[in-house]
């Protein structure tokens, strides 16, 4: 044992006994029950705690799916705007073509 001896280890655990009740009490206050609270402060798994790791994984999914979405979109926008582009473009040598025709026709 370091200087102190057992009080010393005592005291440590005393102020992390203290930490966990004060933890506890202010869940229960919160409206837990202690079981669930006891269990919350201790980092343990509980069924709220599954319960929001069930919630995180399904947000993280939405989440996913969303960003595949606005990439498939911006994929789609940047295709249109391309395709518009060289349509365009055809239309306008057409029209050049068809100009110069009818004036040579001239």
């Amino acid at each position: 044992m370091s200087r102190g001896g057992v009080r010393a280890y005592r005291g440590g655990v005393g102020k992390d006994v203290a930490r966990l009740a004060e933890r506890v009490t202010a869940l229960v206050e919160q409206g837990l029950d202690v079981a669930e609270a006891y269990a919350l402060a201790q980092g343990s798994g509980t069924k709220a705690t599954r319960e929001h790791a069930k919630a995180m994984e399904a947000h993280a999914k939405a989440v996913s799916k969303h960003q595949k979405r606005v990439v498939d979109l911006r994929s789609r926008a940047v295709s249109s705007t391309a395709i518009a582009g060289v349509t365009g473009g055809l239309g306008l040598i057409d029209a050049i073509s068809a100009g110069t025709a009818s004036a040579a026709a001239i």
